[in-house]
């Protein structure tokens, strides 16, 4: 076996593909597997190009990538809402002053 090839941790282990190849056409077993390339690994890539499909036409397209990055300009919110999140922060402030007064007359003994 060449000590420069790239087996992988699990190769280098048993001696390298053509080992493993051996065994496994010891047991009768396909050893074309072996032989593949996964287009996830680095050198590995697809020979055909993955076409659009009819449910997701936009798959590979630029285009796609661009307006799923472009923020989307919301309207502005109605008056009703501004003034319910206006009362709503009011509310929170003065029951956290509250808290925290009562803390601090529970600490002086009053309360």
């Amino acid at each position: 076996m060449d000590p420069n090839q790239n087996t992988g941790s699990f190769g280098a282990a048993i001696g390298g593909s053509d080992a493993l190849k051996e065994a496994m056409q010891s047991r009768g077993m396909d050893t074309s597997i072996l032989d593949q390339q996964s287009p996830a690994s680095a050198g590995g890539a697809p020979s055909i190009p993955i076409p659009p499909t009819a449910t997701n036409p936009s798959v590979g397209t630029p285009d796609a990538a661009t307006a799923a990055l472009t923020p989307i300009q919301a309207p502005p919110p109605d008056s009703e809402v501004m003034i319910a999140t206006k009362a709503l922060a009011t509310v929170v402030t003065n029951d956290s002053k509250m808290k925290k007064d009562l803390v601090s007359l529970r600490g002086q003994g009053v309360v």
